[in-house]
């Protein structure tokens, strides 16, 4: 492979030592208890008003504890962590050497119904990991969209782009024609169809895990005990309701990285929080398929609401 094919919009945080889960565990939203060397889990580090600082992947590389977050946040992160971590055995740095990669699977049901390799090598279940050796692992993104769903490879670049060349060569165990390698902007899209926003610089420390719906898509666990922010997180939960979710759109048609959307709701333009191809993720006031929803440069164009799978569990 002589381009680059990795996801550059994420970076890594290590945390190493005897005491990275347990501290992790009082700073961050996720359940560090359920992190394995065959579980990822989502999570956020919030501020102390309950507002996000970023978003992660959490997994279990050797014996550390590894943030998957979004490139530029690594070091504002470790800013944090490092402030609370003095008393604690462990140390954190970011990770140059890790990088990932994104895989397009297709026809799931099909492979594992008729027992191929597929299901042993790369994992089926949401955040289930599988190791591919040679230090890559296949992390199942809980991702999916009309029969296809994503698989992150973490690893150094040369094994993970390896790692997926074998995937996807005529001669892989898993068929050809079931693995595609992603690109940024199809990996983005099937995110923002499944109602996954993360954390970018320009929106650190702007929204609640309510409004990102964090709090019913599982990067929030209630049940874990306290953490940084936790008490107004979970004020917000439990005694009010929210006026505004965020939701998937998909439009007939590309949509311009500006674009901005009319809701028959809201007097003024509604900026997305994210966009690619034809998919774009905006803040709504709840039940918006009972409205319009148009392209505010274009009336003409409407654009249909999608409900992630987590708004029913």
């Amino acid at each position: 492979m002589t381009e680059s094919i990795q996801l550059s919009q994420f970076e890594f945080i290590r945390a190493s030592g005897p005491d990275a889960r347990t501290f992790l565990q009082g700073q961050v939203t996720c359940d560090t208890t359920q992190i394995t060397p065959m579980q990822s889990v989502l999570g956020a580090l919030c501020n102390l008003k309950g507002r996000v600082i970023a978003d992660f992947r959490a997994a279990q590389v050797g014996e550390d504890i590894v943030l998957k977050v979004g490139t530029g946040l690594a070091e504002p992160v470790l800013a944090v962590l490092k402030k609370y971590a003095v008393f604690s055995k462990l140390t954190l740095s970011k990770d140059d050497e890790l990088a990932v990669l994104g895989l397009l699977v297709r026809g799931k049901g099909e492979s594992d119904a008729e027992g191929d390799a597929q299901s042993d090598t790369l994992p089926s279940g949401p955040h289930a990991v599988t190791s591919l050796g040679k230090g890559v692992l296949a992390i199942d993104a809980g991702c999916s969209d009309g029969g296809t769903r994503c698989v992150e490879l973490w690893g150094n670049g040369p094994s993970i782009e390896a790692s997926a060349a074998l995937l996807t060569s005529s001669d892989a165990r898993t068929p050809n024609k079931a693995v595609a390698v992603a690109t940024i902007s199809d990996w983005t899209r099937l995110e923002i169809l499944s109602g996954v926003i993360h954390i970018t610089p320009a929106l650190s420390e702007e929204y609640t895990p309510a409004q990102l719906n964090y709090d019913i898509s599982g990067v929030v666990n209630f049940k874990k005990g306290c953490y940084t922010g936790q008490e107004i997180v979970a004020r917000m939960f439990y005694r009010s309701t929210p006026k505004k979710r965020l939701y998937p759109l998909r439009a007939e048609i590309p949509l311009a990285s500006d674009a901005e959307l009319n809701d028959s709701a809201s007097e003024t333009a509604i900026k997305p929080l994210a966009i690619a191809g034809n998919a774009m993720l905006a803040l709504l006031d709840t039940d918006p398929s009972a409205r319009e929803i148009t392209l505010a440069s274009e009336a003409s164009v409407k654009l249909a609401v999608k409900e992630p799978d987590y708004f029913t569990k």
